[in-house]
């Protein structure tokens, strides 16, 4: 019973699997939004040259003649350098950052797949581990049920008494005239007695019930 609720526990998905999925969709998200600031970046920086050579284009075109819109072209065309200069920089900036991102993202994303393939292939073994105890629990429990009317009120409340006290194990079988849970030497009286069967008997080691399997 108790290894059986212990594989229904784990198999569900492991602390280390939910930590592992979680820090690659944490990467992926950072790196979507990076190449989301890298996009706007480039647009912008295309945006501005675009607009440099639309004003480089009047400046020297000769069409304009006034002195004042000529002198606003240069200042406007000063500025969209400076602007250009600036954006290009930070979208250098961005796509190392975008690439930094990516390499962390790959190796999350690798990990996330081993510590997904460990689970799977132990899952696995867990699921059929599980199927084998539950058939076992099943027919033990119906064998249960079949000996307990034959078995004395006073037996079997000493029987379950002693369960809750010794860590759900009550009866300990003898070989060798040893016990098989604490490996105390049990005397040949007391053996013979158990054998019998007339009255339950102890061992002097874990207090549990004898029972003689020869």
């Amino acid at each position: 019973k108790r290894r059986y609720r212990e594989v229904q526990r784990q198999l569900g998905e492991s602390e280390v699997l939910k930590d592992a999925r979680m820090a690659f969709k944490e990467a992926e998200d950072e790196l979507s939004e990076a190449r989301g600031r890298l996009h706007d970046h480039e647009l912008e920086t295309e945006g501005v040259a675009q607009k440099l050579r639309e004003t480089e284009e009047r400046l020297y075109s000769g069409r304009v003649t006034n002195p004042k819109e000529l002198s606003d072209l240069q200042k406007e065309g000063e500025y969209l350098r400076r602007r250009r200069s600036t954006l290009e920089e930070e979208t250098l900036e961005q796509m190392m950052t975008v690439e930094r991102l990516a390499a962390q993202a790959k190796t999350r994303g690798e990990r996330y797949a081993t510590v997904e393939a460990e689970w799977r292939s132990e899952n696995a073994e867990l699921s059929a581990e599980y199927d084998i105890l539950r058939q076992g629990l099943t027919e033990l429990l119906a064998k249960r049920k079949a000996l307990v009317p034959h078995i004395s009120e006073n037996d079997m409340a000493e029987y379950d008494a002693l369960r809750r006290l010794r860590s759900g194990i009550a009866v300990v079988p003898v070989r060798n005239d040893v016990c098989q849970v604490c490996h105390v030497q049990v005397p040949m009286r007391d053996v013979e007695r158990a054998r019998d069967g007339d009255v339950l008997m102890y061992c002097s080691g874990c207090e549990r019930i004898l029972y003689v399997t020869d």
